[in-house]
């Protein structure tokens, strides 16, 4: 295992070197029924126990629970069904998971997968369906937003929120003010990162929550520094869920200022916020 912080780049060296596919994150022996890739593209795996499975659907229904998902809620997710998101949203997306997000918290998903040509088919879903919450992956927003100016279509009348998912990306507030001028209603952040099983959702006051339970943040302020429980600099996760996996101060592509103090909302942990 390379020395922590560790990149998704000293990962991939170090599994490619090792000819490991874990990145030397593989916890002993334990049976590990469910194996998925940290990231598109990148050859690392994450190997997942069935109670890693089902701690990775209650981290994802936390994220829910900040954006707002309440009982009764159907939820629409335009991303691959390969991506956490979809895979920890129900019981029937993965094998060995008797409730997903959407199962714990009483809500129904709607997996309209990732494909850009399927933007019409989740414009489609969101006329007919109505669901509470709209989440769609970062990378689909150009295609998506031009399939709305194409049709006209005033998906605020269709649906409450739209959350922005960016897979270790930042996007700035400017550019999430310019979406919910355009689109007309709400938009949040939905931050995740594969190679750490992560996620975190943006509250009311506009800051990111990632539950304390669930996740030690910390920032690295420069690149070989030490990591710092607040201030600015790069995202520094530890999973505290996982079994099979060992996920300790993995340094994310995304840069950060954690705040000192509690968020007003209420929520536990410190907050942090996305910087451009």
């Amino acid at each position: 295992m390379p020395p922590a912080p560790a990149s998704l780049h000293d990962l991939a060296s170090h599994a490619e070197e090792a000819r490991d596919p874990f990145a030397g994150r593989r916890q002993g022996e334990t049976e590990t029924p469910v194996v998925i890739q940290a990231a598109d593209g990148v050859p690392v795996y994450l190997a997942l126990t069935r109670e890693d499975v089902a701690a990775s659907a209650r981290a994802l229904a936390s994220a829910w629970r900040t954006l707002g998902v309440r009982r009764g809620d159907s939820v629409l997710i335009y991303d691959y069904g390969a991506s956490p998101l979809t895979l920890f949203a129900s019981w029937c997306y993965v094998p060995h998971l008797e409730k997903g997000a959407a199962d714990l918290l009483g809500a129904v998903p709607l997996c309209n997968d990732g494909l850009p040509e399927f933007a019409s088919r989740a414009l489609h879903v969101l006329r007919y369906l109505r669901p509470g919450v709209t989440i769609v992956d970062a990378a689909n927003m150009p295609v998506f937003l031009r399939r709305v100016a194409e049709e006209r279509a005033q998906i605020s009348e269709w649906t409450r929120m739209l959350a922005v998912s960016p897979d270790e990306e930042t996007l700035s507030p400017p550019q999430v003010a310019a979406w919910q001028r355009e689109l007309g209603l709400p938009v949040r952040l939905l931050l995740r990162s594969g190679p750490a099983m992560f996620f975190a959702a943006e509250c009311d006051e506009g800051a990111l929550h990632a539950g304390p339970r669930y996740y030690r943040l910390e920032v690295v302020p420069q690149e070989g520094g030490e990591p710092a429980a607040t201030g600015q600099g790069s995202l520094c996760i530890t999973n505290r869920f996982l079994q099979g996996t060992r996920v300790e101060r993995y340094l994310a592509h995304v840069h950060v200022a954690i705040e000192p103090r509690p968020c007003s909302c209420g929520r536990p942990g410190r907050p942090f916020r996305c910087l451009a």
